[in-house]
């Protein structure tokens, strides 16, 4: 039936607008010249339709702790050689393009149907430089010094503290925050 091919193809839009949504400069920086294409099948390879299935946070964390090591095994011999990055160490510029790429799928297509209320509160913030710096008192600074899952999920578990409370001074911050694509 033509109407499922239709579909089909509006999906491969979907995606393929996506990934180069979240491709920028900036993003692409961290990768040697030339790998774009190779960042863009790797991409594809994550089975995006299991997070219409999550509906709490320690659904959606087990999950992309299933997909990020895969992702990052995928991703670590196109990075830059002089990038700060362990190969055992996922959590870093690997879950920051996986957020990216997860929160513009799921927050600027229409691919998922899930409110919006309960998306923010599943989907990890886009660790960045500016995230950091914004919520110094977490101890990190930069992305590359974030060394192991724990360290990840405490800046996770500090962002969802603040996603929880009233709007006060220690979370205004979250209101500057690209929701979609942040460096």
């Amino acid at each position: 039936m033509i109407t499922s091919e239709i579909e089909e193809s509006l999906i491969k839009e979907l995606f393929e607008y996506s990934q180069r949504a979240i491709l920028t400069p900036a993003n692409l920086g961290i990768f040697q010249k030339g790998t774009k294409d190779q960042v863009i099948e790797i991409l594809e390879q994550i089975d995006v339709n299991q997070l219409i299935n999550l509906e709490s946070r320690k659904e959606y964390d087990e999950w992309f702790d299933e997909i990020v090591l895969p992702f990052h095994v995928g991703l670590f011999p196109l990075f830059r050689e002089n990038l700060v990055v362990s190969k055992g160490n996922p959590y870093s510029y690997s879950a920051r393009l996986l957020t990216q790429y997860l929160k513009y799928l799921s927050t600027r297509t229409v691919v998922y149907y899930v409110s919006s209320e309960i998306l923010i509160g599943l989907v990890h913030p886009i660790i960045s430089n500016k995230y950091l710096r914004s919520f110094s008192d977490l101890g990190i600074k930069m992305v590359n010094q974030i060394e192991n899952r724990e360290q990840y999920y405490k800046v996770i578990k500090d962002y969802r503290t603040r996603l929880d409370m009233d709007l006060c001074e220690q979370n205004e911050a979250l209101l500057e925050m690209d929701f979609g694509i942040e460096v």
